[in-house]
């Protein structure tokens, strides 16, 4: 196959996966039946799909260094053709499209659907000029937008839960360690409450189910997402440390911790669920008061758990953002995994919003312009 093939053509789709922050539940959704809340944000991962003029899937990534990928679609095995050969390293840059494209070529096959040829171009809103993660999510953008695109173009359209269940599949095949949250943010937008579901119990449902298709329609013991109403009038602030962190390497030190010693972990998943409902309640009945306690205990249980596991949650540059934060009435935390990327701040103060921009700046802080993305339109499974 040539480079030459897979050309563009004039028949072009373009679909936007929202980027996603966590505001609670961080470390306590990794265990089954626990929560957390998230949002979806208005910076974007944007999948253009146009149908190609001869055989496979050419798929670019317009960031960074990645080389140009095409997958062989007449292969069960949806191998990377030859005249695009990659090395060890490449192919580990395009894991999670690799992997996604699969269980999109796998879900089409068993629907019975002609495969088309197809360009894919992939561009991020998700990183910073100069090419830093602002932890606003990638992985499970691009899983959920290789995804929606490839079924998109061959006439699927898939239900938000369906397309989470499809991207969790993708990712767990990979051998994924999160809790997929994430996921569930880039799939549904707006406010979601997430409860994750039973991972073992996954794990043994793809063992043993017999089709994606199947799978996908079982029952998922556990989760749970539901999109939340929460008023427009709560602002959402988000401050980025300009330091990129890990949420992988974060995530293995706390599991290598827990093997040793479980009761600290076990002590602070037995507080989360409580402050997160807290939290739910406070956001759909417009609480400040219960928005601002529950931020602040699920603050200090993160704090709590990184002291006891060694686990650099909140850095100097968090506590600073959340200083600002507080001292003006904003309910403050560090988001995600923590150990850099981004802080937030929630209120409803509309003349305290510059004060505490302005101060995050002096202290070298970057406020990100960045709104909560809009729920993702229902849609029921169909073809065209």
């Amino acid at each position: 196959m040539n480079p030459e093939h897979c050309l563009q053509s004039a028949q072009t789709q373009t679909i936007k996966i929202p980027g996603k922050l966590y505001i609670a539940g961080e470390y306590a959704v990794l265990a089954p039946k626990q929560a957390a809340i998230l949002i979806a944000v208005d910076q974007y991962l944007e999948l253009t799909i146009s149908k190609g003029s001869e055989t496979g899937w050419l798929i670019e990534n317009h960031q960074g260094d990645y080389a140009p990928l095409c997958l062989e679609t007449d292969d069960p095995q949806l191998k990377v053709a030859e005249d695009y050969s990659l090395e060890e390293d490449q192919l580990k840059q395009w894991r999670y499209v690799i992997e996604a494209a699969k269980v999109a070529h796998t879900f089409l096959q068993e629907s019975s659907l002609n495969i088309q040829n197809v360009h894919l171009h992939i561009r991020s809103q998700l990183l910073s000029e100069s090419g830093k993660k602002y932890g606003l999510g990638s992985s499970g953008a691009v899983t959920v937008g290789t995804l929606k695109a490839i079924l998109n173009f061959h006439g699927i359209k898939l239900s938000a839960e369906k397309l989470y269940r499809l991207a969790v599949i993708s990712q767990l095949r990979l051998g994924a360690t999160g809790s997929f949250g994430d996921i569930a943010a880039n799939a549904f937008g707006g406010w979601t409450y997430y409860v994750t579901p039973d991972r073992q119990h996954l794990k043994k449902m793809i063992a043993n189910s017999p089709s994606i298709n199947a799978l996908m329609n079982q029952e998922w013991p556990g989760l749970i997402i539901e999109n939340l109403a929460v008023s427009k009038d709560l602002q959402v602030l988000i401050g980025w440390t300009q330091q990129t962190a890990s949420t992988d390497n974060l995530v293995k030190q706390l599991k290598d911790q827990i093997a040793i010693k479980p009761q600290a972990f076990q002590a602070f998943l037995d507080q989360a669920p409580t402050v997160v409902g807290q939290l739910k309640e406070g956001l759909i009945t417009n609480q400040a008061d219960l928005i601002q306690q529950a931020i602040s205990k699920y603050r200090h249980l993160l704090l709590d758990l990184g002291k006891a596991y060694d686990l650099s949650i909140e850095t100097d540059d968090l506590n600073q953002l959340i200083k600002i934060g507080k001292h003006h009435g904003y309910a403050s935390k560090s988001s995600g995994a923590g150990g850099g990327d981004c802080g937030i701040g929630l209120g409803y103060d509309i003349k305290a919003k510059e004060t505490i921009l302005n101060q995050w700046k002096k202290h070298g802080i970057m406020p990100l312009n960045l709104q909560v993305a809009p729920q993702a339109k229902s849609s029921s499974e169909r073809m065209e």
